[in-house]
Parts: structure tokens; sequence; C-alpha cells
């Protein structure tokens, strides 16, 4: 039987910006027999390491210094492990898993704290998903208008306002552009979220140990899923035959970007630097593929 101290030492954090890819990838982890997958909502992310719905979690406590790396671990480990520290959810039950277990967390948030992350769970492997700003943040502006159990994305932003009744950044959003997601729309509002993601992936991927840092094309996981997870088996040193249930749920789903979203991003491409961050991701996803998909 394995023990958190083991799992926390043989993490998989998969991120990336949201609506890039990284639900489904980290539901295909879950399906092999030596991953498991800690969830506690339906998007896949545990709430220990992040809750969307109020903004808690390690991820949130690291991105406001509330906490160091060795705090985050122990956080990490009495969250997800120790029934009296869990409001909600169940905790990881130990019992049938074997001493080889992997333990795979998700959260898009992660994209924000990698390096103090990687202080926190030493050993970890960061599998990250690179998706350039337009497609995830069409995705956002679709999302926010259908879904309506729960305000997301610009339905969420719109009503988040300062005394003043002028719209407020979420965490994450750098400081220098607050005035450009101010005075923007719905649409600028989702690039500048998605560039966001972007910005803070290529300043934390360079302070990650490159043999334990997979950059995923999402282009490349639509066209070839088990190409991809094949690969992600020799970065994970996994029998890739263990994806094969996992591999036949990642069905291409590639929706057109609106004009609109593609000339909000070309209009605020130049004031966030997003052609420098994009490059560097692709650029790092290349060398990815190079290292493990051969």
């Amino acid at each position: 039987m394995t023990t958190p101290d083991r799992l926390l030492a043989r993490v998989i954090l998969t991120t990336g910006p949201p609506r890039s890819g990284t639900t489904v990838t980290a539901r295909a982890l879950g399906w092999h027999p030596r991953v498991l997958l800690a969830a506690d909502d339906g998007v896949l992310e545990p709430h220990a390491l992040y809750d969307y719905r109020e903004r808690t979690g390690v991820v949130a406590d690291l991105r406001d210094s509330r906490i160091t790396p060795s705090g985050a671990r122990a956080a990490l480990r009495d969250r997800l492990f120790d029934a009296d520290h869990l409001a909600a959810a169940p905790p990881v039950a130990l019992d049938p898993l074997a001493d080889d277990t992997l333990l795979a967390l998700k959260s898009p948030e992660a994209s924000f704290v990698l390096p103090a992350l990687d202080a926190a769970l030493p050993g970890s492997r960061f599998v990250v998903i690179h998706r350039g700003a337009a497609a995830p943040a069409a995705s956002m502006l679709r999302m926010g208008a259908n879904v309506r159990r729960l305000k997301i994305f610009a339905e969420r932003w719109r009503s988040e306002l300062d005394g003043a009744g002028r719209a407020i950044a979420p965490p994450g959003v750098p400081g220098a552009w607050h005035v450009l997601w101010r005075d923007g729309g719905d649409a600028a509002r989702c690039v500048l979220s998605a560039a966001a993601y972007l910005a803070a992936l290529a300043d934390g991927i360079p302070r990650l140990p490159a043999e334990r840092t997979f950059v995923l094309d999402h282009r490349r996981l639509i066209a070839d899923p088990r190409g991809v997870f094949a690969a992600l088996a020799r970065f994970l040193g996994i029998d890739a035959a263990g994806f094969a249930r996992g591999v036949a749920g990642v069905a291409p789903r590639v929706e057109p970007v609106p004009e609109q979203v593609l000339a909000t991003r070309d209009e605020l491409a130049p004031l966030i630097g997003l052609a420098t961050a994009e490059g560097f991701l692709a650029a790092a996803a290349a060398r990815s593929w190079e290292a493990w998909g051969r």
C-alpha cells in the first residue's frame, strides 16, 4: 500500500489555460491503471489545489504569498488525504493503491505558481498544454454565455466591480493590463485572461527542470491523441497500453474562432507581448516532442 508522502513524491500536474485541453488530458491520464486522478468537480480539479468558485486552495495561497512551499505541501497532504480537513469531498483512498501509483492533479491556475509548486512537490512531472490565446478566449466567451448553473468567465467578470463600478481583473492578470481589462468588453477580457496564463507559463517553465516538463501542443493532442499519450507514457515511465481507454475518449472538437475574437486578439497582442509568450511556448512544445515523441 502506498502512503500520502509517497504519492506526493510522484505527482503529475496538468496545467495550461482554461479551455485548452487540460480536462481531457487529465481524464485520459486518470484512466491509466498506474495513475490516481484526484478530482472534486466536473472539470476534474481537486479543490485542495484550487476551487474556482471560491478562488481558494493551495494555488491561491501561493500566488498571494500566504503560504510557503513547505506549507503548501503540508496543506495538500492534509486536504487530500485527511478526512478531518475536508468539508465536502472524501479523502483519497489509499488501501487499494500500489506503491508505484502516480498522483494526477489538474488545475489551470497552477500556471501562475509553477516554480513554487515544484518546490512544494519535488520530483513532480509537469504536463503543460499550449494553445494560442485566440481559441481559448473564444471558448471562454461561448461558455460564459451558455453555462447557467454557475457564472463563469465573462459572465462572472462582468459582475465583479469596484466601488466606482469599474471591472476588477481576476487574480493572475498582470497589473499593467488592468486598464485594458477595465476598459475592454467581454471579448477583450477573454483574450486578456487567456494571455495571462500564457505569460505566466512562459515565465515559469524556464524555472522548471526540463526533464520533468512536457509542453504539449493542443493541435497535436487533437490530431494524434494515440501518439501524444505514447509520448506521455515515455515521459512518465509507464506503459502506453494503459492509456488505450483514455485515448478513445479524446474526440476532436475544434470550433472556429469568431472574427471579433481574432480582431481583439490582434489589437491587444502588441500591448501585452502575446507573440513572445506564444512563440516561447510553441518552441518549448517542439522541444518536448523532439525529446519524447520519437
